[in-house]
């Protein structure tokens, strides 16, 4: 506080020292937070360094891919969602999102699937029926 006896008629009576308004607060906050270093990280380690063992190359992955899946041509939201890994719900969602309101028992098309698998990151094939 600014003051020992703070005026409570006044708006920024009870902010830090500088700020006007609680929108000037959180500016504040988030200056502080780019400020702020990481400390402890230690240095990456060279792989060319003598005494020191490479460890196994890595395969090299697609960012956002996380696996094929096979569907047939239709399937409920339910059976997506086990799929994906995912909840019923977050497969509603992502539903809501394309404009279509789906219960976990309702039945998608291959085509539907195949997008909300995509937002996932998964490529969704047609399974031979």
């Amino acid at each position: 506080m600014a003051e020992l006896t703070p005026d409570y008629s006044k708006r920024d009576c009870s902010l830090p020292p500088g700020c006007k308004d609680l929108i000037d607060v959180l500016r504040l906050q988030k200056a502080q937070w780019k400020k702020a270093k990481i400390v402890g990280v230690p240095p990456p380690i060279m792989l060319n360094k003598p005494g020191v063992w490479p460890s196994k190359p890595k395969t090299q992955q697609i960012p956002g891919f996380a696996g094929t899946i096979q569907i047939k041509g239709q399937v409920t939201v339910k059976e997506l969602a086990a799929l994906l890994g995912r909840k019923p719900f977050e497969i509603m969602a992502s539903l809501i999102d394309l404009c279509i309101i789906a219960t976990p028992s309702d039945r998608l098309d291959f085509d539907l699937a195949a997008r909300v698998a995509a937002k996932y990151g998964y490529i969704a094939k047609k399974a031979a029926s």
